[in-house]
């Protein structure tokens, strides 16, 4: 019995620990249409976010490891990358994958936990997941934008 409380929270949290909230897609929907005048779509679409305070050199290997998959996304407009801080990006970087910039800085005042870079999977009008991508480890963001 001293065990059954333990297992249940420890479910609960398991059960909703990477779980979009409708908070998170009224956030992000409210940010995308203020900031942008776009409205998450009913296909799957991703964007990928990278705030201002972020590592440059982490940041940029890591698109760039990965460009000719994130150009082809690009392309097929399945997905979209934002940034508040352009400076952040390589030039060749900016011009082969086109950013969204955010010049109010919200993206960095959102409630939705972004650290150095973020992918927002989305379905069906709705957030389905945020996965913080930590830009010094071998995360590959193919796998987390299928």
């Amino acid at each position: 019995m001293k065990y059954l409380l333990p297992l249940i929270l420890a479910c609960y949290m398991a059960c909703t620990g990477n779980a979009p909230s409708d908070k998170q897609t009224d956030i992000f929907s409210n940010y995308l249409g203020a900031g942008f005048g776009l409205s998450i779509p009913a296909h799957i679409h991703h964007y990928i976010l990278i705030p201002k305070m972020t590592c440059k050199g982490c940041v940029n290997g890591k698109l760039q490891d990965e460009l000719p998959f994130l150009q082809e996304e690009v392309r097929a407009g399945r997905l979209t990358l934002i940034t508040s801080n352009l400076q952040v990006l390589d030039e060749p970087l900016k011009q082969k994958l086109g950013f969204l910039t955010d010049t109010q800085g919200s993206l960095d005042r959102l409630n939705l936990r972004i650290r150095n870079m973020a992918v927002v999977r989305t379905k069906d009008h709705r957030v389905s997941s945020i996965t913080s991508v930590q830009t010094d480890d071998t995360t590959r963001l193919s796998l987390l934008i299928k």
